[in-house]
Order: C-alpha cells, then structure tokens, then sequence
C-alpha cells in the first residue's frame, strides 16, 4: 500500500516498470497491470463498435486497436472479441433438403449418440440417477466415428452422415455482447492520467475513429467508459448545481427583504470555485468527480460569511449615520468571527487532505475544494463586499432617481 511503501514511486510508475521487466509472456492471451486504487467496472477509455456482421466487426476492432496503439499515454490495449474453443459446424447437403432433414434434426440425433438420451431415472437413496442411451465409449472418441454415424429420416430411412452434410471445424466465440439488439465489439484501454489531456485524447480518438467510419460503412461506434461516465456525471451536476443556486437566492432573498442583497451575497461563490482549483493546483491533485462534487458543496457554505456580514451592515445601517461608517463598523465587528469560522474548518478538512491511506484518498479532492475554497472567499468576503455594498448602494440610489424622474416625466405627460 502507498502508505507503507517507502518509495518515492507512484503505482503508475511502479505498474510501468513492472510491464516493461515482464515483457510478452508466450502463450498468455492477456496480461494485466493496474494502478488504481480504486478501479471500476469500466476502463478510463472504450471504443464501443456496432455492427451486424462479426467478420467486419473483428476486423473494425483490429483497426481500432491500431489507432489506439498510435496515441500516446494508452496502454494495455485490448478487445472483448474473444475466440473460444474448437467447435464443429454443420452444413447441410442438397440431398438432406431432399430427405426433409434439418440442422435441428441432425443437432438432436447428434447429441443423443454422443452424449445420450434420457430414458429413465432412477431413485437411489434420495437423489434422481439419470439412465442415459447412447453410443459406446469407443465410438465417441474420434470424429470419424460422427462421419460413419447412420441419420435416421422422417420415413424411417437410415443414411450415412456423410452423405447429408459436411463437418468444418471451426471457433466459436466465448460470448456475443449485443447493446440495442446490435452486436457489440468494445476496444478497451488503460490511461496515463498525470502525462494525458483528455480533451485533447478525446479529439484525437473522434478524428481516428471517423476514418475507421469510413473504411467500414455499416460499423457504427460511440465513446463509453469513463469518459463517458465522466461527461453523464459533469451534465448532472451542471444542472443539479443551476438549482443549487436558485434554491440559495431564495433562501437569501427571504430575510434580506431584498433582491439586490443575494447577489451581493452569493458574488462570493465563484471566487470559492476559483480558489478550490488553485488548492488542486497547489495540491498537485487533478481534478475528479468528487473535485466538482465538492465545489458544489462550496457554493451552500462560502456565502455563509458574506451574509454575516451583509446582515450586520444592515442592523448598523439603521444607527449609523453614513453608510461608509455602517460598512466599516460592520466588517470590523465580524472580522474575528469570520476568519475563525473558516480558519477551524480549514483545520478539520486538514487530517483528510493529509491522510496517506489507500482508503481515504478517492475523498482528498473533494476536502481540498472544501478548504481552500472557504479560505480564498474569505479573502475575498472580507476585501471586496464591503466595497460591492457600497457599490450597489450606489446603484440602488441611482435606479430610483431614474425611476421617479420617469414617474414624474409620465405624469405630466
């Protein structure tokens, strides 16, 4: 584990030595090496074909690796076309049609010589003994025996195998994936998330695939995996937070009494977001799901420090002479409050974005957008809305001059 490895290597670094000290091991259909920590049931890039036709979806999955193979940071690359075993197939003769002889009716006698028939069962000391009838055990050994095997047709007529159909042995496949009653053939591959920009991967991977598109017509393909999961989980949260914010603008407005003052208020929250990426920054963490998760959790907290402080110049507005003492008297007065407020959760969000352990770590992320979110909106609380109230104060005076001279402008008209 990473927290026991004495080792300045991380398990990317680790997982790339130990493949390359490997090597291709003869005989191995498929070798894997992972570094996540915590990895899921998709691979961070698939390339998902559709297709009728398996021969031109292997070969469209052949096309498609090759791609992949050529764009740097991807490895482990490979398919879910999987050959399976040896299988013997069945092809009808003219002269079975002429018998009124089937691959059912062939497939069925086939399966009652070679691996019997039921006849009776029998019961020995509570358990079901099946009785089954079929060829001696000597004649099941070689396919030849099969070619030499007697099909009996509907009229009660026996004729040689051989002389209704021909056997080709060929393989089969392991199992047929089909997505909207389409067969399914996903190219998979393993990323290099620290050296790799996964927009520019993704350009990289439309561009490729559009002339794979071009060389197979009737292949169709789409981008899943965690990209795909990726952009689903972004698209959710974009609108889960658009009604994050409206739900806080009307909290706010409420006890406000205003329409203007939430703004104000909420002004902050971009200046949280700005800070939660420059702590990743700092941090030398990327950004994940659980980054934005916490950003979003940023937007209900941040605005808490403005409100104190809006709603204190409020009450002092009402005593205070001008507006400029009311707001200098108010920042002052919550100063204290508001960086002890922000200093403590800083410093509980601390020990999680300090922990080393492999359990703890899918949650860092999301306690750095927390934290150093909270710290630069303080900043910025602190600096910039006693300048904003002053500023939209300002602006509220002017809209009603404007307002009472058009009144008036009406009124005489």
């Amino acid at each position: 584990p990473p927290e026991q490895r004495n080792l300045n290597w991380t398990g990317h670094e680790v997982v790339t030595e130990w493949r390359k000290r490997v090597g291709s091991i003869p005989g191995a259909e498929k070798i894997y090496f992972k570094s996540d920590i915590f990895h899921g049931l998709t691979s961070p890039v698939e390339v998902q074909l559709h297709g009728d036709d398996f021969k031109t979806l292997s070969l469209a999955a052949q096309s498609t690796r090759a791609l992949l193979e050529q764009i740097p940071g991807l490895y482990d690359i490979e398919d879910t076309f999987e050959i399976g075993k040896e299988e013997v197939q069945i092809r009808l003769k003219p002269e079975a049609e002429l018998l009124g002889l089937s691959v059912i009716d062939l497939s069925r006698q086939i399966r009652q010589g070679f691996y019997g028939e039921e006849v009776q069962v029998l019961q020995r000391q509570g358990e079901d003994i099946q009785v089954l009838l079929r060829y001696p055990l000597a004649q099941r050994k070689s396919l030849l025996n099969l070619n030499r095997m007697k099909i009996r047709t509907e009229a009660g007529v026996e004729v040689n195998f051989s002389d209704v159909a021909d056997l080709t042995m060929s393989r089969g496949l392991v199992d047929i994936d089909r997505v909207n009653r389409k067969r399914v053939v996903t190219v998979k591959a393993n990323l290099d998330k620290k050296s790799t920009d996964e927009a520019i991967l993704r350009e990289l991977i439309v561009s490729g695939m559009d002339e794979v598109k071009y060389q197979y017509p009737s292949i169709n393909y789409s981008l899943e995996g965690e990209m795909r999961e990726k952009e689903e989980a972004f698209g959710s949260v974009f609108y889960g937070t658009i009604f994050v914010l409206l739900g806080i603008y009307c909290l706010l407005a409420i006890p406000l009494q205003s329409y203007f003052q939430p703004l104000m208020v909420m002004i902050v929250i971009p200046f949280g977001i700005t800070g939660a990426i420059l702590g990743h920054f700092l941090a030398g963490i990327d950004l994940t799901v659980y980054s934005v998760l916490g950003i979003v959790a940023l937007t209900g907290v941040v605005v808490n420090d403005s409100l104190v402080l809006v709603d204190c110049v409020n009450r002092l507005k009402r005593r205070s002479t001008t507006l400029f003492k009311a707001v200098s008297d108010g920042a002052t007065r919550r100063f204290r409050a508001i960086i002890l407020t922000s200093l403590t959760t800083f410093l509980g969000l601390a020990p999680l974005m300090l922990e080393k352990d492999t359990q703890a770590q899918f949650l860092i992320p999301m306690a750095v957008s927390l934290a150093y979110g909270i710290i630069y909106a303080t900043l910025i609380t602190l600096f910039l809305l006693p300048a904003l109230y002053l500023i939209f104060d300002d602006c509220a005076v002017r809209f009603r001059k404007i307002k009472s001279a058009l009144y008036n402008s009406f009124k005489e008209i």
